[in-house]
């Protein structure tokens, strides 16, 4: 359902005509009457907001209406919040189309042979009166015959033809029509193929914005809509259409910006994988955007390209064991702030402020100093300066969140709880925003990460009371987070999960908690493999380790006491490849802990190999 919408469909005083037009218009979206109720509901609810939008964009509002009403159906479901933002940005669109109408109209006056310019008249004089009273498919359907008329014979009337083509374009792409964006494409780049010998270079650029504005489209809706096939579609569209059409000899502006936005495209899929082979290529895409991409030359491109490179270098960072990528990205986000000050552009500077505490929150986890996550809480603080409740309400939530994971980490450190009772207190206004029924994943996260708090407060008490309740917001978590939707924080709750069942177990006589702590810790390896993810592998085949060990002992069975030391066995060697300190002192403390078991019962322990000081 469309989050939010909450007026019955059929309201006392609807006419019948009202309900088979709902009928007919549900038709041709996919939807059931209902749903274009609740579509139609909301937009009147937004009407200031999205007629504002139109009147800063000069663009007829009674169209502009039509328009936010056909995103609304096409993008049903989505959250009210991002669907708005996203109708708003599109007055742009319907600028850009009135714009060309007007230019439209200049080429066509000026046609010499009546048997062209007559007929052309006509069909801009049906476009431009349906757009007006908001009928837009009568005024897409006229386009769509001004774009005939131009013919492939017709060469003076090329420029009147590229006018029509654009605006016909634009006007899909206002209205969020991925289908019709498709066929006008193919259309457009047959009758250009034609005459490719007279104007190949300016044919060439025309087809590169196409491609890109149909693969902007995708990257849209895969952003949205969690769609993954619409980004591995956008992505392809970029590699295989956009690129050769941008040559970086003679188009490098548009050659960096298609790398840029395939960049953007694989970091925004590579990140919902658990192979790093797409976040590979988007640092690749992205550093060749920069060498066409000079500071000097153009400084907030420059900066938006600093930004990209910034996340898909934090992206590989958190998976890798080592600080390298995340030193690149801290970097990266630090160039961008020289660009994108605060007085310039304030919204894009909170955003790589807060992307910048990202970076550092996973660079400080690796560290024993808090010098960075420190830092990364003063990050977050200063987006948040911009970055409110009232302005951007979901931006705000995001920021919160990270911004408790970071006291989180820093609890960890502390003796005391106060900065774990900061971050359960974060976690919990953030959940406001970040509702089950508007953003899904987002709250997944969200429960995943004040279940890690609980946890971590609760192994710090005696009572049983806050890991119970950590237990109950991970499994609340896991009904989102499934291995088949993003396997990565799948295992992560896995995991966690498996930590809170862990400390529970620890504390009662009976081995059931135990049990099913070492089958959560198997399900998270499914995914957290040596050669995906290694130090996350290393951490969670640890933890394994002191489970079997506590039921080793409990039990008095050897078999988990095997099974223990050759997860022990393995981390020791893997942790001499990644050079981490923290990690080296836990399996250290397992080792020792194996020894004590083999003298209490007697069992042989094989010489495993150092895991160096672990003091």
């Amino acid at each position: 359902m469309v989050a939010g919408v909450g007026a019955p469909v059929f309201a006392q005083g609807l006419s019948s005509q009202q309900v088979e037009q709902y009928r007919q218009v549900g038709g041709r979206f996919g939807l059931k009457p209902a749903q274009v109720a609740e579509v139609y509901n909301l937009i009147d609810a937004n009407a200031v907001t999205i007629d504002n939008a139109a009147v800063e964009r000069r663009v007829n509002q009674r169209a502009f209406r039509e328009i936010a009403r056909e995103l609304g159906l096409r993008n049903y479901g989505v959250d009210p919040r991002l669907l708005i933002q996203k109708i708003r940005d599109r007055a742009e669109e319907a600028s850009e189309y009135e714009v060309q109408i007007t230019n439209l109209r200049s080429h066509i006056s000026i046609l010499e042979n009546s048997t062209i310019r007559t007929p052309a008249e006509a069909a801009l004089a049906r476009a431009d009166a349906a757009y007006k009273v908001g009928d837009l498919e009568g005024a897409q359907i006229a386009l769509g015959d001004l774009t005939k008329l131009r013919g492939i014979e017709l060469a003076e009337a090329v420029e009147a033809w590229e006018a029509a083509n654009r605006a016909t374009i634009n006007l899909a792409r206002a209205r969020d029509d991925i289908e019709r964006l498709d066929e006008l494409v193919i259309r457009a780049a047959e009758t250009r193929r034609a005459r490719r010998e007279q104007q190949a270079q300016a044919d060439r650029h025309a087809d590169w914005l196409d491609q890109m504005t149909l693969a902007g489209a995708l990257l849209d809706r895969g952003e949205l809509q969690g769609d993954n096939a619409a980004l591995m579609r956008a992505i392809a569209i970029y590699r295989d259409g956009a690129l050769p059409l941008s040559m970086r000899d003679t188009a490098p502006s548009d050659w960096a910006r298609t790398q840029n936005s395939l960049g953007n495209a694989l970091w925004t899929l590579g990140q919902r994988e658990s192979s790093t082979t797409n976040l590979e290529q988007a640092v690749t895409a992205i550093r060749l955007a920069l060498e066409e991409r000079p500071r000097e030359r153009a400084p907030l491109r420059w900066a938006t390209s600093q930004n990209s490179l910034g996340l898909a270098l934090q992206s590989l960072g958190s998976r890798n064991g080592g600080t390298e990528r995340l030193e690149q990205a801290v970097l990266a986000f630090q160039l961008a702030l020289e660009e994108w000050t605060r007085e310039r552009v304030p919204l894009d500077w909170a955003m790589a402020q807060n992307n910048l505490g990202l970076a550092r929150q996973a660079l400080g986890s690796r560290e024993s100093s808090v010098k960075q996550l420190e830092q990364a809480v003063t990050a977050f603080q200063l987006a948040l300066g911009e970055h409110t409740r009232q302005r951007v309400p979901l931006r705000w939530a995001a920021t919160q969140y990270n911004l408790g994971n970071t006291l989180w980490e820093l609890g960890l450190r502390e003796r005391g709880t106060a900065r774990l009772e900061q971050a359960a207190a974060t976690f919990r206004i953030v959940l406001e925003e970040w509702t089950r029924e508007r953003v899904p994943l987002d709250w997944a996260a969200a429960q995943n990460s004040l279940g890690a708090t609980l946890a971590e407060m609760g192994l710090r008490q005696t009572g049983s009371a806050h890991l119970e309740q950590a237990v109950a917001a991970f499994h609340l978590a896991l009904e989102e987070r499934t291995r088949e939707r993003i396997p990565l924080d799948w295992a992560i709750t896995q995991h966690n999960l498996g930590t809170a069942l862990k400390i529970l177990g620890s504390r009662e006589n009976g081995t059931a908690r135990l049990e099913q702590a070492v089958t959560a810790f198997d399900l998270a390896l499914l995914e957290r493999t040596r050669a995906r993810v290694p130090f996350n592998w290393a951490n969670t085949t640890i933890i394994r380790s002191e489970a079997l060990l506590i039921l080793s002992d409990i039990s008095g069975s050897e078999d988990y006491f095997r099974s223990a030391l050759r997860d022990i066995d393995a981390a020791m060697v893997a942790i001499e490849q990644l050079e981490d300190q923290r990690l080296r002192r836990r399996v250290g403390v397992a080792a020792n802990t194996a020894e004590n078991l083999a003298i209490k019962y007697d069992w042989s322990v094989p010489e495993l190999p150092s895991a160096g000081p672990n003091d």
